[in-house]
Formats: C-alpha cells, structure tokens, sequence
C-alpha cells in the first residue's frame, strides 16, 4: 500500500514489531519512571496483523486486523481492529529516491487492546484489573525498501466512554497538518497532559521540530470583566488577529519539557505533562471554558500551528467507522458531541451522504468511474431520537436498502459512501454546525452562521453487490470472482499458494478456501479475501460451487461420451468442430502463400525462411 500509486501487490500486508521495547511506566501525572522493572520488556507480537483498505478508491483508510500483541511476564490481548489517521506531512522535504515513496508519511492508530490475560498479578492490580486497555501508536519514516517504520505507542486505562478509533475530548487542531493534539486537564494536579505523537513535522534523520513552541490561553476581550484586572487594556497579547493569554512563554514549553534528546518522544511516546501551577486559580478556572492555542516563534514574529476547536467542540463516532453491509443490513453508529470535555446533552445530530470521487485514480481508463456515494438511495440512516441524551451521545441506524450494483466498473464491486456527521447548537444566542468527515479547514455559509470541520475520521460504509446465488453454479459463475483477487494480489500465485485464475489449481487447493473464507474468523489476520470485500451472495455462490462438485462448466460429466443416448448427439458436435478445423486450416493458406510470393529470394536470400513458409501451405 505504500507504493507508487498506494499500492504493492506483491507486498504481504503483514503488521508486525521489530526490536520493540518499554521505555517508561506513568502511574500519573508527572508521575514516569524509566527504571521501573517492566521497562526494558520486549513488546511484541504474537500473532501479526493484516493491513487492509476498505476501499480501493479509498486507500487513506487502512485498518489491522487480528494483531495480538504481548508484554511477556506482564499481558497479552488482542487489538480491535481500527483504521489509521493518516497525514503526509511529518517529513515535507523527503528525497523520494532514497527512502521511499511515503518517506514523508505519518500515520496514527488508536484502538483497544481486549481478551486481556494478566500474567502479572503486580501489573494488572496497577492496572485495576482492566479488561481492556487503550493503545496509540504512531508510524513514520516508513522505508519502502526494507518496508520497516519507526513507531512510538502508549498503553494504557481505558473506559466504555473512550471512542474505539479517535480520541473524544479536547483537542488542538493544527494548522499545519490533519492529525489533532489531544490534551486533558487535570485540575487538582495542576496539569495538562498532551499528547503530542502526531503534533509536528520533521526531517529525514528522523528529528522532529518541537523548537520554539509556547502554550496559551484565546481570550476574548469583548467581555473583560471575565479575566483578571487589567488583563484585556494591559496583560494581553496580539498573535494576528488572535488575543492571547501565555501560559509558557519565549520557547519554555519546548526547552522545558522537549530538550533536545527527543526523550519526550522516544521515552514517553509524545505524552507531556505541561505544569500549569504557576497560573492563579481564576486562571486555571478559565482553562475549563477557554480554547487554548499552540504558538511558535520564528523571524520576530510568532505564528499559530495548532489550535482548539471553536467553542471547545468535539463530535465523532465512538465506534468502529469503517462499516460492511450487505444488500438488507442494519449497523449502528453511536455519534457524541461535548464541549470542552463536558458531555453535550439535547443539541441535533445528523449524517449526510457526501458525494465526492475517489482519492487514487492510478491512470484508469475511461470506462472506470470515480464518483463515490451514488446511487445515494443504496443507503439510510436514521434515528429513534432528535437530539442527544444526558451522555451527549446519539445512536444512529445505518442501513443498506439495496444493492448498489457496480457503478464504478472496472470489476470494483460495490460502492462506496462517504459520511459527514452534523451537529447544529446555539451557544450565546447564535447558531452554530460543527460537521466531522473527510474535509478540513473552516467554512462560513453566507448569510447563516459559522461552521467548524472536526476533522478526526471520516465515517465509511463499503455496500457491497449482490449477485443472483444458483444451486449448483459452474466455473464460469465464479471465474470472474476469484480473477479478480488473482489480479489484486499477485503474490498468492508467485509464491505458489494457489493460482485463483487456474481452474485445476483451485480446484485441488479447494481446502484452502474452504479454511480461509469459511472456517476463520472474519477479524483473524489469516481470513480471505484480506480485503473484506466479497458479499456474503458471492460467498454463498463460492460455496455451493464447492459443495456441488466443482464443475467446469455446463456440461453432463458424468455421462459416458459412448453411452446409446449420448452417441448421435456427439457424432454431430464432432463433425461440426472438425468442419470447423478444416474451415481454419484452409483460412491460413492465402496469407502464407501472399508472404511466400512477397520475398525476394534472388542471390540466395530469404532461401530458409521462403521454404519454411512454403511448407506450411503445401
């Protein structure tokens, strides 16, 4: 997938860790230790993932599926399966010729680690008896030959209210780049954890650019009786047009807490506890309704690269966003909204289909389409309520009313629809949206009120084709099908696995397929397809292909070719195809023998090929 064009056929999709280590253990905040027992503990996998588009016009979402992973003597669990944030922008200046062609790439998963077993009973009382814990980690400076990357990753509590895949509550949005800096603020002590994994670009040597970098507080002095005295005529500060209020200042953030040695990153996966007791009380009280702004200096000036959403609004999808329906299903999407980290009850939600194009062409031919989400009554959603509960949540149904056909062509079953969730509410007597999908930046509609992009991921449900399912289907029902997965991943047949596009092969490895699509579990690493594409109409096909014999074609095989009621038919079929021989040996004697005459055989030229060919038509 990193290749060219997105894409490697001949890579295996593997997800697996090298040379991986715990560096450090936080008990709490400002509270890590580096020689804590189980630092130094390997941290690897026992079974690897399996790397997987849901779409391949959509290859900005990758998800893993069935990565168990270990801690030995501490844990061992498997990963929920979970897509990637995926931003190109930690390396801007990378020399595609050395390293790679997504040397610049950056790539964030969160997910839940779940069926835990403690091995440890130290470490699981640390850990509450946790079931389940909260894994991030964070992928760069991927190496397209020797197709490794460098990964940092937290673990660590988690709750039934922690989305699966994004992370709720505040965060910073940066200016610069797609991936946001979550953050929480822990009032009692006098501390804000950020996570700053995915926050800043860096360099081929794998340094990043955490430099000159401050924390501050956007103030709003419209209404100065809320700030301290003196604050809005004399304490505060212009960055543009934005009025600020430093809590770090002239670079402190960065040479306190980042340094130099890249420990912050390498140590303690990007996590940073910012000290905030020096604020006074008014001032950390006004943290918990203030958005706050990352600034950086530079050339005398300083500039934003990262900034809370407006009004400290967050919106997403708690669960699994990328979803699979079949012609006739239902799933649910459990949508929650909240303001600076506080739950938003009673405000209207809503998804909207978002009609757009694919987002890799690859030089396709014109007979391919590249709009996706259409035809757009393929798709519904709905809800048993208006607005959101006490939780700030909603739970919306997602249903597949049809088949969407093959729109796109080019053998790409199904279709593809792209979601944006919208949340309307009215904050200090004016209306605001805050829409969540696969966009970013800042829109103002004309004439009706602002409205924010909470870019985190966007929704996704893959609907797949239904095919006519036949009692006792031949090759040729299925051939189109398996060709398909022959073409997309060469690898299979170069490295004799099993030849899809070979009728015999398939035939004799049957067992294979039968294990793979059939037997294995549709999150373990080893099902086929890998791409979770296959309808479950043409599974069904495959299947009963396999349960009734596996024939050719429509042909009576078991009928003897001499049997009395068999013999006439077969004699006529027999003199048919050898009229028709005859019929195309004779067509190929004028060419030859126009190509006999057109040579020029004087002086003993031509004199070989000239009764070759004579021999062919004589």
């Amino acid at each position: 997938m990193f290749r060219i064009n997105n894409w490697n056929p001949d890579g295996s999709g593997h997800v697996y860790f090298m040379n991986s280590t715990v560096k450090s253990i936080c008990t709490g905040p400002s509270q890590c230790s580096t020689t804590d027992t189980i630092v130094g503990s390997v941290f690897k996998e026992i079974t690897r993932g399996q790397l997987a588009t849901i779409d391949p016009d959509w290859q900005v979402t990758v998800e893993v599926w069935g990565l168990t992973v270990q801690i030995p003597g501490v844990l061992k669990g498997r990963l929920r399966p979970g897509s990637v944030q995926q931003e190109g922008g930690r390396v801007m200046h990378a020399n595609k010729k050395i390293k790679g062609y997504a040397i610049g790439g950056l790539g964030r998963f969160k997910t839940k680690v779940e069926n835990i077993t403690w091995e440890s009973s130290h470490y699981k009382s640390m850990f509450n008896n946790a079931e389940e814990l909260s894994m991030i980690y964070v992928i760069d400076l991927f190496n397209q030959f020797s197709f490794s990357c460098r990964m940092v990753g937290t673990l660590g509590l988690t709750s039934p209210d922690d989305p699966n895949e994004i992370t709720a509550g505040r965060m910073l949005k940066s200016t610069i780049h797609a991936i946001p800096t979550p953050f929480f603020v822990n009032y009692k002590k006098k501390v804000i954890t950020m996570d700053f994994s995915g926050s800043f670009h860096g360099k081929m040597n794998g340094h990043i650019n955490s430099q000159g970098v401050d924390l501050a507080i956007k103030i709003n002095c419209r209404y100065p009786l809320i700030y301290p005295p003196n604050v809005c005529p004399h304490g505060h500060h212009k960055v543009g047009s934005t009025t600020v209020y430093y809590i770090t200042r002239n670079g402190d953030l960065s040479s306190k807490y980042f340094g130099t040695n890249m420990d912050w990153y390498f140590k303690y996966g990007g996590i940073v506890d910012v000290d905030i007791s020096h604020l006074s009380l008014r001032w950390r009280n006004l943290i918990k309704f203030h958005e706050l702004i990352l600034l950086r200096a530079g050339r005398g000036f300083e500039t934003i690269i990262a900034k809370e959403y407006m009004k400290g609004i967050t919106i997403g999808v708690s669960n699994q966003l990328a979803m699979r329906l079949n012609n006739g299903q239902t799933k649910k999407y459990i949508a929650y909204a909240s303001r600076f980290n506080k739950p938003m009850p009673g405000v209207e939600m809503k998804f909207t289909n978002v009609p757009m194009n694919a987002t890799t062409d690859c030089n396709r031919p014109d007979t391919c389409k590249l709009p996706l989400s259409l035809p757009a009554d393929v798709i519904h959603t709905s809800s048993n309520t208006s607005l959101t509960n006490y939780e700030g949540k909603m739970i919306f149904n997602i249903s597949a009313l049809k088949s969407p056909g093959n729109p796109r062509g080019c053998g790409l079953d199904g279709q593809l629809y792209i979601l944006m969730l919208e949340m309307s509410c009215t904050i200090g007597g004016y209306k605001y949206t805050f829409k969540n999908g696969q966009f970013g930046g800042t829109l103002l509609h004309k004439m009706v009120h602002p409205s924010e992009f909470v870019l985190t991921l966007a929704p996704l449900v893959r609907i797949y084709n239904e095919v006519e399912v036949k009692e006792c289907p031949t090759w040729q029902d299925i051939k189109g099908i398996l060709t398909q997965y022959y073409n997309l991943y060469p690898v299979m047949s170069k490295n004799g696995i099993i030849n899809l596009h070979n009728y015999m092969e398939v035939k004799q490895k049957s067992q294979l397929i039968r294990i793979a699509m059939f037997q294995t579990d549709f999150e373990d690493p080893k099902y086929m397809p890998a791409s979770r594409d296959l309808s479950l109409s043409k599974q069904k096909l495959i299947w009963n292909w396999m349960q009734c014999g596996m024939k050719y074609g429509n042909e009576t095989e078991d009928k003897d070719v001499c049997h009395p009621s068999v013999v006439g038919e077969n004699m006529k079929k027999l003199k048919l195809y050898l009229q028709k021989a005859v019929n195309l040996e004779l067509t190929t004697i004028p060419p030859y023998f126009t190509a006999w005459l057109s040579l020029q055989t004087e002086y003993a030229r031509n004199l070989k090929v000239a009764r070759q060919i004579k021999s062919i038509y004589t």
